[in-house]
């Protein structure tokens, strides 16, 4: 109720886009309840992964409007799905088509995305899944694309500019802005969590262990894509989202008294926040 209580001003201010985010970003947090379901992280379909989606996405009010941004969140949690069990999987081929293409589709909400293929097949290789197959159902899944790609654009020429990025080399450096100083924070703790993570990585699950990997993989290419740029764009709500999927292994990996503190905290701190940048 506190997460939605924190929409409020934006579906006021701006009701269809912030009713669009907000409906997206709770369908996404069925996704993660439902990922951290089927990798046995939770034995029911606890709300703990819903409630560490919105959490962040709530507090943040310049996200309420970033609905491309959850259809890209979407694509790599979907993606996720798709990998669960691709350890030492002899024949990933389908997977891998599968994934490739939900990047790829992910991409046309958030460009930067396409940075994500090549990481895409250092996943398998880390899952020792990798292989001729692998690489060239991929190749596949980006042809595809990519010849859809050339026949809309062949059909309506007007597309050509929304499609095509200006060059990386033209962005810049982060400035430390209010908005931005938000985002270092999300940075910080997702790498806090996802060192954390990795302590316990010898002793989780395999199902749990590629959740992991596939949380640590993209996320450095994440903070890069987030520093070196002119302006905020849709990469920040993968970068939300990673921290969303990282608490909730944080939270749920291991049940004791010092972790149900650093629950309560995190959650204060998070609606503190909010209070703090709305009033003050």
């Amino acid at each position: 109720m506190a997460c939605l209580v924190c929409w409020v001003g934006s579906i006021i201010a701006e009701p269809l886009s912030a009713s669009l985010t907000l409906a997206l970003a709770m369908a996404n947090s069925v996704v993660l309840m439902r990922l951290c379901y089927k990798t046995n992280m939770t034995r029911t379909m606890s709300y703990m992964p819903m409630l560490m989606y919105l959490l962040p996405i709530s507090v943040v009010p310049w996200l309420h409007t970033c609905w491309s941004g959850q259809i890209a969140c979407m694509a790599l949690l979907l993606c996720d799905i798709q990998l669960i069990g691709t350890y030492r999987l002899d024949n990933a081929a389908e997977q891998a088509l599968l994934s490739t293409l939900l990047i790829c589709l992910g991409g046309f909400a958030c460009h930067d995305m396409i940075f994500f293929i090549p990481l895409l097949w250092l996943f398998f290789m880390f899952q020792q899944s990798f292989n001729l197959k692998v690489f060239l159902s991929s190749l596949i899944a980006i042809a595809v694309v990519v010849i859809y790609m050339a026949v809309v654009v062949w059909l309506s020429p007007d597309m050509l500019g929304y499609i095509i990025e200006p060059s990386p080399l033209s962005r810049q450096l982060m400035t430390l802005s209010a908005e931005n100083w938000t985002i270092v924070a999300a940075m910080l703790m997702s790498l806090v969590m996802m060192v954390s993570a990795l302590m316990r990585f010898s002793r989780e699950s395999v199902s749990v262990q590629t959740y992991i990997t596939f949380c640590s993989v993209p996320l450095v290419a994440i903070i890069v894509l987030v520093i070196w740029q002119s302006a905020v764009t849709n990469i920040c709500g993968l970068l939300f989202m990673t921290l969303a999927m990282f608490a909730t292994h944080f939270f749920l990996a291991e049940q004791n008294l010092v972790r149900g503190i650093a629950f309560v905290v995190y959650v204060v701190v998070l609606l503190s926040g909010y209070a703090i940048y709305e009033f003050l």
